[in-house]
């Protein structure tokens, strides 16, 4: 598809679904050119560079900066990034309450991970109180690589970049859960087998 004269890339987000809706989400993200920039596995477990601890504090500090998110189980692997979000509406053991919406994927910016976001409520502006709607999945993956991004470059090293997308998958149901759960936790004994 054209758009502006420029060849346009579909979003391989679920069109059906709405990505702010509260469920759990698995999570793939992978570096630009699937460089090792986030350190190495050592007999079976990752040993993180400078740029791998900057991941990892980045990830940890998410529901600092989303009220209505939770983090699952993640791993910093040597060129990629796995993790479980979790975002509101989840029930009460952190499994998804599937909905199905026809309301739109990831659009919208990510949001400076510098301040807190109020997901869905009264935000006070100076002028009339507005509404402000919840992020998605691809604002807060958006504003996690930003963030990651923009402290590499002014701590490590210029060099460093993210492939532009990001594997999601919506968690259905509690045995899908734990076979997530379980891939994370032995991707780094597993890293030579999938190397």
């Amino acid at each position: 598809m054209l758009f502006r004269n420029k060849y346009r890339i579909e979003s391989t987000r679920w069109a059906k679904w709405d990505y702010s809706a509260g469920a759990a989400y698995f999570i793939t993200m992978c570096t630009k050119p699937r460089h090792p920039f986030f350190g190495q596995i050592v007999k079976g477990k990752m040993v993180l560079s400078p740029c791998g601890l900057i991941v990892y504090d980045c990830w940890r500090t998410l529901p600092d900066h989303y009220k209505n998110v939770k983090l699952g189980v993640y791993a910093v692997m040597p060129d990629h990034f796995h993790g479980i979000i979790i975002i509101g509406g989840a029930n009460q053991t952190g499994h998804p309450e599937t909905r199905e919406t026809t309301t739109g994927g990831e659009t919208g910016h990510a949001v400076d991970l510098g301040h807190t976001v109020d997901m869905g409520h009264t935000v006070e502006t100076g002028h009339a109180p507005s509404l402000q709607p919840p992020p998605t999945l691809g604002n807060i993956v958006g504003s996690f690589k930003s963030a990651v991004t923009k402290s590499i470059h002014a701590n490590v090293m210029k060099q460093f970049g993210w492939q532009t997308r990001f594997y999601d998958r919506i968690i259905r149901d509690e045995n899908e859960f734990c076979r997530i759960e379980q891939y994370i936790l032995e991707n780094p004994k597993n890293w030579k087998t999938e190397s």
